[in-house]
């Protein structure tokens, strides 16, 4: 968590670095991705949540951790400008 923090911390005095209208174009592109567009992103983030919730108790650890990695995998081939699943599809 700790890295994460620090990679946010990066990107953010970046952003600053460079001017405010990089910070509102970043502000709208993210907006754009997480919550609008065709396929939203806050549908993927509340699911990884409920998944990582259920994780906690101890009987559901194992089922948690299986759905965690479909939804990863989920999130990788539904993304259209995969390049080396889009390959794989063409070549078979």
């Amino acid at each position: 968590m700790p890295f994460m923090l620090v990679i946010l911390g990066i990107i953010l005095a970046d952003l600053a670095w460079l001017g405010a209208d990089n910070i509102v174009q970043a502000g709208s592109l993210l907006k754009s991705e997480v919550f609008t567009g065709n396929d939203p992103f806050y549908k993927w983030l509340g699911a990884l949540i409920l998944l990582g919730l259920l994780g906690y108790i101890p009987q559901a650890r194992g089922l948690s951790t299986a759905l965690l990695i479909l939804v990863m995998l989920a999130i990788i081939l539904s993304n259209k400008n995969f390049a080396s699943f889009t390959k794989l599809i063409q070549k078979v």
